[in-house]
Formats: structure tokens, C-alpha cells, sequence
């Protein structure tokens, strides 16, 4: 009798563990429904799915992942389609498989290349609490924009809760070495303001970031030679960033005198013209800026500073000793400037 009762309580619990774990089954594969109705939209399921990052918990029940959507076939970390998508998901494992739980977009756009640094993929502890990290760049395809950006998150476990740090800028002149890094400011936003130790983490992973350009304590002047390009423009009033076209010159021109030499630091030889006649030395770089040398006091100085992909390519001529043409060879008008280098204003 007393052997019969034990396993009647023994079935009783075999029974009870089954039914629990059939419902946390069902409670697991609902979850995974609902989330799956969210993302239809986008026709992304897992077989479309790159992972680019995953990690387990302590008792490695639960599994998050990041993953791209249409990654580039030659690097994973890399979307060039039309339509790209970033992903995090979060699934629970059940009959020793794992099942989506919850799967949330981070990110989504179109005709941008998105380029993921692997380098800043991790698990982060915040506050007592997890969070992942991620940073990418996004730069338009085509040549219509110039401009780059650059995000920084970090994404609560939880929750999925998601915090940003954007930096918006550009190439540059003195970014030029740093492998098409952006050069651009950090923003933050009030939500971030609000949460100073998750905005102290996000500017740790800014700052060791190779995506962005990080200025020396030197640079950090207007009046150092390497942001030539940034203070002609400010002096000038105009920024000559473009994607196509030219800006034509101004009718006065502000410039400063530099005892570095800039040609070399803008760019390479076989990327030049050069005319010079035994006052003056100009250079101007395919697509780029137009640069002086006084061989009288010794000093470089910025003529025209403009960059574009395409339409801004100058070719220059001497029609005095002190006055030269600037034609742009990719306009069918041939439009052309006369600037008379003694005329420029030297702010220093």
C-alpha cells in the first residue's frame, strides 16, 4: 500500500513538471507569434537573418542576438543593399531548442551603406543592469550627399530599452589618414541627459572608436595649420562640401599665412598640378582645394578651399604675376575666376 502511494506522488509530480513545461512551451511559442506578427512587415525571419553577435545568460536559457539583415556576401559587418535592417532578438530555450522571444529593429534605411563595427559589439554592465553595445557608420550611396553619420547605442537587455549618441560631419583634410573616418561633432540628446551613467558609457565607447576622427589637444585650435580647410571657411562665410557642382569664388577672399607645409599635408603628388612662377607656387588637388606658396615670405596660404565628387576639378593658369585662372574642366561652359593672389585678405 505504502509502495503504491509513492508512486502515485511520483506520477502526480511527473505529471504536474510535464503540464508546467507544456505551458511554459505554449507561453514561449506564443510570445515568439506575437513577435513574429510584428516583423511581417518587413518580411524578415530568421533564414534571412546574419547574426553578427549573440551571448547566453549564467544558466544559458536565454540567448540575445544582433543580427543584419542583407549583409554584404564579402564582410558580414557590412550592408550595401537597398534596404538594410539591424536586429536585435532575444530567444528562450525550450526542449533544448532555442525560440524567439522578442525581436525588436534597431535600425532601418535605404540606399545608405551601413558599416557595423565589430570591434564594438559587447555586454556592458550599467548601474546594476546589462546592457549591449553597438556602433555603426551610415554613409549615403551615390554621390547627391556628402555627409556622414556615425551611432553609438546601447541596448538594455531587459527590455530592449535603446540609448543613442549621434555624430553627424564629414571627410576632411586633416581626417583625410584616418581610413574615411567622420569628422564630426558628438550629440547628445535629453533623453541620454538624463541618464548620466548610461551617456558616460556611450562617450567611453565614442571615444575609443575608430569610426570618428579624434582631434590632439593642438588641434583643438581653429588656427592650427591642419584645420586650414575648417577656418577658410569660416572666415569666408561658406562651406564648399559638395557632392556635385562647384561654388565659384568669392569676390573677396580671406586667408591666413602657414609656416607648415601644406601641400603635403593635403594629399599626395600624383593627386596634384602645380604652376609656379618666382613669386608664387600654386597647387591645386584633383577635386579639391587650391593651395599658394609666397616664395618671398615663406608661408603656404589657402586659396579656394572646396571638395565635391564630381563637377569642381580646376585647372589653373598664370596671367600675370600675381593673377591666376581658375577653369573648371568638367563644365561643358568651361566657367573660369580670375583671382589676384595680392588681393587676398590675410586674417593673421
Amino acid at each position: 500500500m505504502k509502495q503504491l502511494f509513492i508512486i502515485t506522488i511520483l506520477l502526480s509530480i511527473a505529471l504536474y513538471s510535464c503540464e508546467k513545461k507544456t505551458q511554459q512551451n505554449k507561453a514561449i511559442k506564443q510570445k515568439a507569434a506575437n513577435s513574429k506578427k510584428d516583423i511581417v512587415k518587413t518580411k524578415i525571419n530568421d533564414k534571412t537573418l546574419t547574426t553578427l553577435f549573440r551571448i547566453l545568460n549564467d544558466d544559458k536559457t536565454e540567448e540575445i542576438r544582433i543580427s543584419a539583415y542583407q549583409s554584404s556576401e564579402y564582410d558580414k559587418y557590412l550592408l550595401v543593399a537597398d534596404t538594410n535592417f539591424i536586429i536585435i532578438s532575444k530567444y528562450l530555450k525550450s526542449n533544448e531548442k532555442f525560440i524567439l522571444s522578442k525581436k525588436d529593429t534597431l535600425l532601418s534605411n535605404e540606399y545608405i551603406s551601413t558599416h557595423i563595427d565589430s570591434a564594438s559589439l559587447g555586454k556592458k554592465n550599467i548601474g546594476g543592469k546589462e546592457y549591449l553595445s553597438l556602433a555603426l557608420k551610415e554613409e549615403y550611396q551615390g554621390t547627391a550627399i556628402t555627409g556622414k553619420n556615425v551611432t553609438f547605442y546601447m541596448v538594455a537587455i531587459e527590455n530592449f530599452k535603446v540609448y543613442t549618441l549621434f555624430c553627424s560631419g564629414s571627410g576632411s583634410v586633416r581626417a583625410s589618414k584616418c581610413e574615411d573616418c567622420v569628422d564630426g561633432e558628438l550629440i547628445s540628446n535629453k533623453e541620454l541627459d538624463a541618464k548620466p551613467e548610461i551617456k558616460k558609457s556611450l562617450y567611453e565607447l565614442a571615444n575609443k572608436s575608430k569610426l570618428i576622427y579624434h582631434p590632439s589637444k593642438k588641434e583643438l585650435d581653429i588656427s592650427y595649420y591642419k584645420n586650414y580647410d575648417s577656418k577658410w571657411y569660416i572666415d569666408n562665410n561658406t562651406t564648399n562640401d559638395m557632392a556635385n557642382g562647384y561654388s565659384g569664388v568669392n569676390d573677396t577672399i580671406y586667408s591666413m599665412h602657414y609656416k607648415e607645409n601644406l601641400f603635403d599635408f593635403t594629399g599626395d603628388r600624383n593627386n596634384q598640378d602645380i604652376i609656379e612662377n618666382k613669386f608664387y607656387k600654386v597647387v591645386t588637388f584633383f577635386r579639391g582645394n587650391v593651395l599658394g606658396y609666397d616664395k618671398r615670405k615663406h608661408v603656404y596660404f589657402p586659396i579656394q578651399v572646396e571638395s565635391c565628387f564630381t563637377g569642381c576639378n580646376k585647372v589653373i593658369t598664370f596671367i600675370s604675376d600675381t593673377e591666376i585662372k581658375v577653369m573648371y574642366d568638367e563644365d561643358s561652359e568651361k566657367e573660369y575666376f580670375i583671382i589676384d593672389l595680392k588681393k587676398i585678405n590675410f586674417v593673421n
